[in-house]
């Protein structure tokens, strides 16, 4: 997967994107310019024995570091050409850090770290065919 498609997904997925604020006015806050990809994570998440590969990205946001569109991004080889968002979070960072297959049926269940300014959590997820399924997920902070 190049960085070209990362670019291009990461625009379709940024479309309509809307912050209400207090008051309830919505206003865009997803700024052009280049996606943050701040990792990726190749393991096997959809069963055939071949390698996957997670991106954790980031959208330029005016309201960084509180609100920011950030998502796992999938390269999933049993579906070519295609980047499936699997996950996504807009006030906390959100990154794939490892991979291991848990109970022994073949694919990797996916261990995602979801740290925020007032806090952190993770969880653990499967791959259901579109999204990361939680499995369970713990936390602290507000």
């Amino acid at each position: 997967m190049d960085v070209v498609a990362l670019k291009r997904r990461a625009a379709e997925l940024s479309k309509g994107l809307k912050w209400r604020s207090v008051e309830g006015i919505e206003t865009p806050h997803v700024l052009d310019g280049d996606i943050e990809v701040r990792g990726a994570l190749a393991a096997d998440i959809d069963g055939d024995d071949k390698k996957d590969t997670i991106y954790s990205i980031a959208l330029p946001s005016e309201m960084a570091p509180f609100w920011q569109p950030r998502y796992l991004l999938a390269d999933v080889t049993s579906r070519p050409g295609r980047l499936l968002k699997v996950a996504e979070s807009f006030y906390a960072e959100i990154e794939a850090v490892a991979a291991i297959d848990l109970n022994g049926d073949g694919p990797h269940e996916v261990l995602v770290t979801e740290p925020y300014h007032e806090g952190s959590g993770s969880f653990v997820g499967r791959f259901d065919g579109d999204k990361l399924k939680r499995l369970g997920g713990w936390g602290c902070g507000l």
